[in-house]
């Protein structure tokens, strides 16, 4: 009995003994710096973001900041991912690393050097390194006609503030929109620190020209309703020296042609030449004597078009052209 207990005693201390021996190098090849690097790199080509999110010591993110780019999706729907990676150099200073990596990203070779923070060990015995940064590296969009981003195929808030990333990525930004479309843009972020500004300019889809087209003639059956020379709002009118009698009428001869420009972030209606047409019967300032008239009244139509989410606001030149 004594014997065996000596056995195990012995036993005990040669396996503390080759653990105490092993951690040290352990900690240098397993646990290193490097070792960490080349997880969070793995994790990022294999979809994997909350791995990489785990392998961060980064700046909390508020509730109010977008995090929907921070998802195995988005890194599922990259353009390009960080291939053939190298570690090119580690320095270490106490709890702190440097490590040098390199790597290809789309179609070049980049190079990024990550900072690295000693945490608690596993089970006190095991080195753990978390890649630290101050800033989150951040897609700026600047959008107009969406509320949301298209990121690698997933729907992203576009005024809710800069949009945070992982790094290195590509991404492909647009949108599409009912009413508005827009290029898709990739930009390749590549370090904590980049703030990649995007800017998205919208393009009408045939729904939105649909859409003005139809508000276009609501507006205009509205003023051919009318029956007065100058109708209220409307972009014609007709204009004599006779006095008319009673009631004139409306009708439209040629309607405008619906075309959408977009310069820039603005929206319009390229204008159209249109012809109306006014009738009614008038006295004659010099004879006094009644005749009927039917006369044509050419004008040109143009329009600021507003589209707001899923809303189109049309609004037609203030300035009237008379006929007579």
């Amino acid at each position: 009995m004594v014997g065996r207990a000596r056995a195990l005693l012995i036993a005990g201390l040669l396996i503390i003994a080759l653990t105490a021996g092993a951690v040290p190098l352990l900690n240098l090849t397993v646990y290193s710096p490097a070792r960490a690097v080349d997880a969070y790199f793995a994790a990022l080509a294999d979809g994997d973001a909350a791995a990489a999110l785990g392998m961060l010591s980064a700046p909390p993110l508020s509730e109010r900041t977008p995090q929907n780019a921070l998802t195995d999706k988005v890194l599922a729907g990259a353009p390009a991912v960080p291939e053939h990676v190298q570690i090119t150099n580690t320095e270490r200073d106490g709890d702190t690393a440097r490590v040098r990596v390199r790597y290809n990203l789309g179609s070049a070779t980049r190079t990024t050097d990550l900072t690295l923070q000693q945490g608690p060990a596993t089970w006190g015995l095991f080195e753990r390194w978390a890649i630290a940064f101050d800033e989150w590296p951040q897609l700026s969009l600047q959008i107009s006609g969406s509320g949301t981003a298209d990121v690698n195929g997933v729907d992203v808030p576009a005024g809710d503030g800069p949009v945070p990333v992982l790094f290195p990525m590509g991404y492909n930004i647009g949108f599409n929109a009912e009413y508005l479309t827009s290029e898709v843009k990739q930009v390749m972020v590549t370090g904590s620190s980049d703030d990649m500004g995007v800017a998205l300019q919208p393009t009408p889809t045939p729904a939105l020209t649909a859409e003005v087209k139809r508000q276009i003639e609501e507006h205009l059956a509205g003023c051919v309703r009318a029956t007065t020379l100058m109708p209220t709002g409307c972009t014609f009118g007709y204009e004599t020296e006779n006095e008319i009698i009673g009631e004139v009428s409306w009708r439209m001869l040629e309607d405008p042609q619906v075309s959408l420009r977009s310069t820039g972030s603005q929206l319009s209606l390229v204008r159209s030449p249109a012809v109306a047409e006014v009738s009614g019967t008038y006295r004659d300032s010099v004879t006094g004597f009644e005749f009927d008239f039917r006369e044509k009244v050419p004008f040109t139509l143009g329009a600021e078009v507003i589209v707001t989410g899923d809303e189109v606001r049309v609004e037609t030149n203030s300035g009237a052209e008379l006929g007579g």
